[in-house]
């Protein structure tokens, strides 16, 4: 299952957003600045050029 979902380092960290269907992952450790920049990405309105 995670070669199918395109995980190929340990640790990697999906984080969805069930509301809009987006998702991000983040390979690797992510220190905290990395996190909430994710987790701020995910709550914003989607633009044309992001990819879900």
């Amino acid at each position: 299952k995670a070669s199918q979902d395109g995980i190929t380092a340990t640790p990697t960290l999906v984080i969805k957003d069930k509301q809009s269907g987006r998702s991000i992952k983040l390979q690797g450790a992510p220190d905290g600045d990395v996190l909430l920049s994710a987790m701020d990405w995910l709550a914003s309105r989607p633009t044309a050029g992001d990819n879900q």
